[in-house]
């Protein structure tokens, strides 16, 4: 592994972990940045780049090192409600970079396209890892709409602002960082 790609994926790492602790705790899943910086990591770094960045961010916290929001971490966060948005990360970033890295020139509906993936990606794994680990781990027995209430209508907004923001960086910036051979 070339340095370059070792110190994006440590930068990305450190955002994703600050991101993490940009957090207001709404209820069960708090709101944090952490899916702003998943999405620069889908949209900048290269499929083996955005597979270990978020990996080793849940390594790190599962060992317990203080990634997850609220500055937690630890073994037993894989029992928490908000674990399974973690999960998703891993996939998304990894599946939407992939879609990326496939582009010969992506460009403004390649990148809504894969902000879209992620959204998706991220909220399924989130949304039915949650819905386990409360109604089958915790027995609250909440219907659909109740998860929905909690887990996802909530940050619907949020997460569209987010989205935006990362396409208007993406725009920017990935043509900027290509010219400066920052981006492979």
């Amino acid at each position: 592994m070339k340095t370059k790609e070792i110190t994006r994926i440590a930068l990305m790492i450190a955002l994703l972990v600050i991101a993490s602790q940009l957090t207001i705790p709404i209820g069960i899943v708090p709101f944090t940045l952490q899916t702003f910086a998943v999405n620069l990591i889908a949209l900048f770094l290269k499929p083996k780049e955005a597979f270990l960045t978020t990996l080793l961010y849940l390594l790190g916290g599962l060992i317990g090192l203080p990634f997850f929001a609220g500055f937690h971490g630890g073994f037993q966060s894989v029992l928490t409600p908000s674990f399974g948005f973690i999960i998703g990360f891993l996939a998304a970033a990894s599946l939407v970079s992939t879609y990326l890295a496939k582009q010969v020139n992506p460009g403004p509906k390649e990148y809504l396209v894969a902000l879209v993936i992620n959204y998706l990606v991220t909220n399924s794994i989130g949304f039915v890892y949650m819905a386990f680990i409360l109604n089958s781990y915790m027995g609250k027995g909440l219907s659909i709409g109740g998860l929905l209430a909690i887990g996802i209508t909530p940050f619907i907004l949020a997460e569209i602002l987010k989205s935006a923001l990362a396409f208007v960086l993406a725009l920017r910036l990935r043509p900027l960082l290509k010219r400066r051979n920052l981006l492979d």
